[in-house]
């Protein structure tokens, strides 16, 4: 199939692009997307099939974010008891060490541990953001603990403020 994009002339390529709001999308490919309701378009690949300008949409949810702050300091958080995607985390900590992030529903004991994600927090009394783009899945749970060995590792320490924001 022969792929073109079209945007008032004929330009070849496959194009891979964000896709803009309705209006703007519109006015741009003289076409109209219709997202289905509660959700919003994340992703689009423009081709012509040989009959015109077809655009293909992925659509992500518009499901609130939830933020999942501690109110003390502590050794993990269960961000999310299910399946879930951690967008962001605010992370704080008074002794350097490492944030472990697991697909679970409850904290792993202390040893050895399999992460899905560390991060290397090297100075004590620094706060520190983490940014999932687009987004890191579990399909368990999220659970965020602070632990001064790692990234393999876990042993545990109270010492921790976490703010997360799941979905």
């Amino acid at each position: 199939m022969k792929m073109l994009a079209r945007a008032g002339a004929i330009v070849s390529a496959l194009l891979l692009a964000a896709c803009l709001p309705q209006a703007a999308h519109a006015q741009q490919t003289g076409l109209t997307i219709t997202a289905p309701a509660g959700t919003v378009p994340s992703q689009a690949i423009y081709c012509d099939n040989g009959s015109g300008v077809t655009a293909l949409c992925s659509f992500g949810s518009t499901s609130p974010v939830t933020p999942a702050p501690t109110s003390a300091a502590v050794s993990c958080q269960v961000a999310k008891a299910s399946a879930g995607t951690l967008f962001a985390a605010t992370l704080y900590s008074s002794v350097s060490g490492w944030f472990l992030i697991f697909n679970a529903t409850s904290a792993p004991a202390d040893g050895a541990v399999t992460p899905i994600e560390f991060l290397r927090y090297p100075t004590a009394d620094v706060t520190m953001g983490y940014t999932a783009s687009p987004g890191l899945t579990a399909s368990t749970g999220i659970v965020i603990c602070f632990s001064t060995t790692g990234p393999y590792t876990k042993t545990a320490s109270a010492t921790a403020t976490i703010s997360s924001k799941v979905q």
